[in-house]
């Protein structure tokens, strides 16, 4: 059965090799190209793959904008890839 929404918790490290390794979407560390939501392909966005100061607020109110952005049917895609 396809998947409307997938939510993956992956702890202190982000174990995202083995779920989306082969998509492109990974830079050479392992993280997300984009981890504030912007689409890397389609239908796939990550939140919560970067670092900042208050990070459980940043990461509430990028994932209130992606939700908006989803549920109005746009997309933000990644303009440049991060290294």
């Amino acid at each position: 059965m396809p998947a409307d929404v997938v939510v993956a918790a992956t702890g202190y490290r982000t174990g995202l090799e083995r779920l989306v390794g082969g998509l492109g979407v990974l830079d050479r560390r392992g993280m997300p190209r984009d981890g504030d939501g912007a689409e890397v392909a389609p239908g796939l966005r990550f939140v919560g793959f970067v670092f900042r100061p208050g990070l459980t607020g940043y990461v509430g109110r990028t994932a209130r904008r992606v939700a908006d952005e989803i549920a109005a049917g746009g997309a933000r895609a990644v303009t440049a890839a991060r290294t």
